[in-house]
């Protein structure tokens, strides 16, 4: 008896039921403007795979690429300390490693960039080593 019930029911919210059409957008249309938009130039294949990706502009410029090993630096000092304390692990990792994503391509660069290209290379390892203590 309820099963005949649930079908009257159905077919009473089915037919009351209004579908709209889906309005599809497609960027191909509007002029997109690789030169200005970070985005736009993410969807362009022509360019060169590093450009899009962000990684010659980080690759480029010293001070930026400082800039942000120390900001690196900073959210290892603060947020995966947080997330330790609050023995949120799977956070902790996940702050923990997207921070040492940046800093490796980082500290690459720098000691592209560096005169005692061994010393940096062995500063780096040793950094890497002890961190990697911290996260296994």
């Amino acid at each position: 008896m309820f099963g005949l019930l649930g079908g009257a029911a159905f077919l009473g919210v089915a037919r009351n039921a209004n579908a709209g059409a889906i309005d599809l957008i497609d960027d191909k249309t509007k002029g997109l403007d690789f030169k200005n938009n970070i985005s736009d130039q993410a969807r362009n294949y022509d360019i060169d795979n590093k450009v899009r990706r962000g990684l010659e502009q980080a690759s480029s410029d010293k001070a930026f690429t400082i800039k942000r090993v120390n900001e690196s630096k900073d959210r290892l000092e603060k947020d995966v300390l947080t997330y330790v304390s609050a023995a949120s692990w799977y956070a902790a990792k996940q702050e923990l490693r997207r921070q040492l994503g940046t800093m490796s391509f980082d500290m690459n660069t720098l000691v592209a960039a560096s005169g005692d290209k061994q010393k940096g290379a062995a500063l780096k390892k040793d950094f890497f080593t002890s961190v990697d203590s911290l996260d296994f």
